[in-house]
């Protein structure tokens, strides 16, 4: 897991075509936005996939994203998630990457 707010050294493309952006809800918690926007991309069932909390812990997620702000726009978490490559930005956005996936 990464955690920065500056030049991207992950080499991680949140614009690339495999990439698919989901934009939170005000109320929604950046934890609970990973599920829901890595299930959809992948076509899986929440209630089948591994646990966030194998990949991050979603308490500090929520705290380091959390609410989403001009402040935080550029704070960024990545992490893998169920094959997965995985965004959340302070922004509100979060971003799954699908290459590698099969």
């Amino acid at each position: 897991m990464s955690v920065d707010g500056g030049p991207r050294s992950d080499e991680f493309d949140d614009s690339g075509q495999e990439t698919i952006t989901y934009e939170r809800d005000t109320h929604e918690l950046p934890s609970r936005s990973v599920v829901r926007a890595v299930a959809a991309t992948t076509g899986r069932d929440p209630a089948k996939m591994n646990p966030l909390c194998d990949a991050v812990d979603p308490d500090a997620l929520n705290g380091l994203v959390q609410p989403a702000s001009e402040e935080r726009a550029n704070a960024r978490v990545t992490f893998q998630f169920n094959g997965c490559t995985v965004a959340v930005y302070g922004d509100g956005r979060t971003v799954v990457s699908t290459s590698g996936i099969d």
